[in-house]
């Protein structure tokens, strides 16, 4: 149910883990495959929600998406049980001590909902934002605006300016936030942010001097 982003060769040296929740909550674990490559790159460990090429698409009926944010917590898991492992491919590759989650739009909701949890180090939110009316828009996600006082690390906002649907959504997030820092910063480039620019445009820049 995940799909993972690595350097060819993994450095001695323990990287850090980047889990990621894609546009839609989509079960396609490549649906950011400019973006992710570029970070994991640069030394990181990504795990995106779904599997490569795409998964089972979310129910008709529009009950639930088509990932859940819980599947953060089993990529956490799954990295805390394989750097551990004796023999495996990522025995002692990676850092559990050092770990962000973020997403796109849908992806990003799924992101704020699980980072209170305490081994969670920044929260990075891109083309997303917590719902100013609650149950307003297309995802499932159960997550209120009272999540934000749970926060515990830095956490990065990116949105595509006013064209943006999520904008609003974000930017009062950002205006409710006054526990932990936080990074705001837009571009008008639209809710598609710059994921499809050439090795992820500036979403991947900021995204990579963030973490």
């Amino acid at each position: 149910g995940h799909t993972v982003y690595r350097p060819v060769e993994l450095p001695p040296a323990a990287l850090p883990l980047y889990v990621w929740g894609n546009g839609g909550c989509s079960s396609n674990g490549l649906a950011h495959a400019v973006y992710l490559p570029q970070i994991a790159s640069q030394g990181y460990v990504i795990v995106s929600l779904g599997v490569a090429g795409g998964g089972a698409p979310a129910p008709t009926d529009g009950s639930t998406d088509a990932t859940q944010a819980s599947q953060m917590i089993e990529a956490i898991e799954w990295a805390e049980r394989e750097t551990a492992r004796d023999g495996g491919a990522f025995h002692r590759r990676i850092d559990v001590t050092r770990i962000a989650v973020g997403g796109h739009s849908c992806g990003g909701l799924q992101a704020l909902s699980v980072s209170n949890d305490q081994r969670i180090d920044t929260t990075l939110v891109l083309n997303s934002g917590i719902y100013n009316v609650p149950g307003s828009g297309r995802s499932r996600i159960q997550v209120e605006k009272a999540q934000l006082a749970r926060l515990h690390g830095p956490t990065l906002y990116l949105t595509g300016g006013p064209s943006d649907i999520a904008h609003p959504n974000a930017t009062d997030d950002v205006a409710r936030i006054d526990r932990v820092p936080v990074f705001f910063a837009s571009l008008p480039v639209g809710h598609g942010g710059t994921f499809s620019a050439p090795d992820g445009g500036e979403w991947a820049r900021v995204s990579a001097r963030w973490l």
